[in-house]
């Protein structure tokens, strides 16, 4: 795939060309969330910081943690670098594509870059099930950025070099395990980021890539009649959930 260092001129001319193609609707890849009120997402966050399950709510506001904050359990860890925290966010840009809450999501996203400019191994920032859903993430805050007149070129270059790092680590082979659901968000990740910003260098290879490998998992997790082959009912839902948000945005 071609690699492509960003600056502000030529983020000037990618964000000037995505604005002549119609945003996307955003894709619920990995999200269970329902809307929430405007304003109320950013506001809680920003107030109460971000609680999963048990554990003890993190500060969310710019700079963040990334390294530390989860780092004392797996799924902990898993759940912040997935973003999880920003999907009431983004489904309430979504619902909005002019809401201020673009530029906190900007913020996190070009954090999130900073601390991890580059593909490596360390702890979960790239974990596969967490690199598919966070590209989907990413891709959305870029489209939607780009439109918006208060993110200037240069946050705009960055969030396009953190894409080609996305891009190069969604590219790997050994990223892709076929085997487990993670293969699912993997692909459905890549395809999603591939979709959405399809003018980005080497998309196009990455979209081929991403829809051979979405083909192989919807043989490998149904049926020929169509039946989901797991038997856990919640897990069918998000799957099928998943599968919907593709088809429909």
């Amino acid at each position: 795939m071609t690699a492509c260092a960003w600056n502000p001129e030529s983020a000037r001319a990618y964000r000037e060309d995505a604005r002549t193609q119609p945003l996307r609707p955003y894709e619920r890849v990995a999200d269970r969330q329902v809307p929430t009120p405007a304003g109320y997402a950013l506001a809680r966050l920003t107030t109460d910081g971000w609680k999963f399950a048990r554990f003890p709510a993190i500060p969310v506001i710019p700079p963040i943690d990334w390294a530390e904050a989860a780092s004392s359990n797996r799924s902990w860890e898993f759940h912040l670098h997935c973003w999880d925290f920003l999907s009431p966010v983004l489904i309430q840009i979504d619902e909005c594509p002019e809401d201020e809450s673009i530029g906190y999501a900007v913020a996190v996203a070009m954090d999130w870059a900073r601390t991890f400019p580059t593909p490596d191994n360390v702890g979960m920032a790239w974990y596969d099930m967490a690199l598919g859903i966070r590209a989907q993430r990413l891709a959305y805050i870029v489209d939607v950025a780009c439109r918006n007149d208060s993110i200037s070129d240069q946050d705009i270059a960055a969030l396009l070099n953190s894409v080609t790092s996305h891009q190069t680590a969604l590219a790997e082979e050994s990223i892709f395990n076929a085997r487990s659901n993670h293969g699912l968000y993997v692909a459905a990740g890549q395809l999603a980021m591939a979709r959405r910003l399809q003018r980005f260098p080497g998309m196009d290879a990455c979209y081929v890539q991403a829809q051979e490998r979405m083909a192989l998992m919807i043989r490998s997790q149904f049926t020929a009649e169509g039946v989901h082959k797991e038997h856990s009912p919640d897990y069918q839902t998000i799957i099928i959930d998943t599968l919907r948000s593709l088809e429909h945005s």
